[in-house]
């Protein structure tokens, strides 16, 4: 059977599904693909008119439109321009695929392949990791070697979604394989130690819930899905706690008094006003430097005299993996520690449970530990949580500044630049960054107005999708919640998950429209 010409978009849309979880490379390829596919489909006149006539469109546009207004008074060209390459395909793609007609069939298809795809990246990662990457103790957000680990929990959180609504719609043998896939996929979050992941996948289960309370016959398994929300914030609750009180509550305990001794003519010191704690002892108390360094020389392997597998200082993590033993700190502390406490200290290991923690625990743990450090330390560095509080705070006092135009899309970085220097002296200038908010960088660099346009452009969509189709309305929440904690739209992985999306969505309600004769919005077209 010979190829339409119009199924050019299909093709196009389809590498973009199957290259988004894996490679940039084939990204590039889909955008190619589509603008030939616009080329060669016509009249022009009416895809000028499927353009102008249809709102999903015209929010990809308009979230392309305002940082290229903003240029108009940015200083730093080079940077601008390459932003505004970054952000082109939400510009472009949506132009080129809104006369296009998506059947619901090809629909689902694509995303069969959007999950195939990200399947087979899991399991490459997974693979990648256990038998190349575990030795050498590579922190587990490091391991995603065709995008950022972020933005592929994004993906995998959506997938989970539509496996879950794919088994309760089909309801035959295909719906265990869609379960399997998902605890596959539920697992793997909980392996990559995504925040965001978690947060969205938390979502999942809220929305699911929601979903299947109102809109669904199948009652009771909203009830099983509820009752898994529950246990699994009991969970997070309980985890919580142990952090909390790992790191907040003091222990009543001989070990956590000052012991101002001499020994073998080391003093021991302490820093009486730095109060961190581990497993609820003091870390900074009744240290001895020199017989720290003496003795760990004499029971680490040569490559972890001065750091660990991860790169940090090595007198850091053995003191506080000796105080989570509650080991004395000095040369018997050391010599207390077995061969596998030897070989966790080396992996980076701050605790002596930490090897038994899965990725979730130990992301609850860092979070309580960059809090309590931050009171007693006030430095954000390698703290990911409190850099964002300071970029945050940065966003504000830059908006405060310039609140109407904002500072120009080629600016911002230049901007916060001088905010550090200015009133962060503390950071060190390696973690000088923007907002990591894609809320505030919009408001930033285009002020007020183009803020509510932003607001306009990804609020829309999904007060249609909530309408017209549940999965389009999971993928646009879990890309808000991205925006909250990410500059999504600043990585080209970013911009292909989201354009993706609404391309779906335009695609996809063309065919629909055409048969109920209604707008995109879902209102007769007598009514436009």
């Amino acid at each position: 059977m010979l190829l339409k010409k119009s199924d050019l978009y299909l093709v196009g849309l389809a590498i973009m599904a199957i290259g988004l979880p894996v490679s940039e490379f084939l990204m590039s390829i889909s955008f190619m693909i589509l603008a030939l596919a616009w080329l060669i489909n016509g009249p022009k006149k009416v895809q000028w008119n499927a353009v102008k006539n249809n709102k999903l469109v015209w929010t990809g546009l308009i979230l392309f439109l305002i940082p290229l207004v903003s240029f108009l008074w940015t200083e730093n060209v080079s940077y601008a321009l390459n932003d505004l390459r970054i952000k082109l395909p939400l510009l472009l793609i949506p132009f080129f695929i809104a006369s296009y007609e998506l059947k619901e069939r090809n629909f689902f298809i694509l995303l069969a392949l959007l999950i195939g795809s990200t399947f087979v990246g899991s399991v490459i990662l997974f693979i990648n990791y256990h038998y190349f990457l575990a030795e050498k103790h590579q922190d587990l957000r490091e391991i995603s070697i065709f995008i950022s680990h972020i933005r592929f929990s994004l993906i995998i959180d959506i997938c989970i979604y539509i496996l879950i609504y794919a088994a309760i719609k089909w309801r035959n043998k295909y719906s265990i394989i869609a379960i399997v896939m998902a605890l596959w996929f539920i697992y793997f979050i909980f392996f990559l130690g995504s925040g965001n992941g978690f947060i969205a996948l938390l979502t999942i289960f809220i929305f699911g819930i929601v979903l299947l309370l109102f809109k669904s016959p199948f009652k009771k398994l909203s009830y099983a899905i509820a009752i898994l929300f529950f246990a699994f914030s009991a969970y997070i609750l309980y985890l919580s706690n142990n952090s909390y009180r790992s790191h907040f509550v003091a222990k009543n305990e001989a070990y956590n008094d000052f012991k101002p001794l001499v020994k073998k003519g080391s003093n021991y010191f302490s820093l009486p006003n730095d109060k961190q704690l581990e497993n609820g002892y003091y870390i900074w108390r009744n240290i001895s430097n020199p017989e720290l360094e003496k003795e760990w020389k004499a029971v680490c392997s040569p490559e972890f005299i001065k750091t660990d597998a991860t790169g940090q200082d090595i007198e850091g993590t053995l003191t506080r993996y000796l105080t989570s033993k509650a080991l004395t700190k000095d040369s018997i502390g050391v010599h207390q520690l077995s061969k596998q406490d030897i070989e966790n200290i080396q992996s980076g290991n701050y605790n002596y449970q930490q090897h038994e923690w899965n990725n979730l625990e130990l992301r609850i743990d860092q979070l309580f530990y960059q809090l309590m450090a931050h009171y007693y330390q006030k430095d954000p560095g390698n703290k990911p949580l409190l850099q964002r509080m300071y970029y945050w705070r940065g966003a504000i006092e830059i908006i405060a500044s310039k609140p109407i135009l904002g500072v120009g899309v080629g600016d911002i970085q230049d901007e916060f630049d001088m905010y550090f220097a200015s009133e962060v002296k503390e950071m060190d200038q390696k973690y000088w960054h923007h907002t990591h908010n894609q809320f505030l960088t919009y408001f930033v660099i285009s002020g007020i107005f183009g803020f509510l346009a932003f607001l306009w452009a990804v609020f829309y969509p999904l007060s249609i999708y909530i309408k017209r189709n549940s999965i389009l309305a999971l993928a646009q929440i879990v890309l808000l919640i991205s925006f909250l904690s990410e500059d999504t739209l600043e990585t080209q992985p970013g911009v292909t998950l989201y354009v993706l999306f609404l391309s779906l969505a335009i695609a996809l309600f063309n065919e629909k429209n055409k048969d109920e004769g209604s707008s995109t919005d879902g209102r007769p077209k007598s009514l436009k």
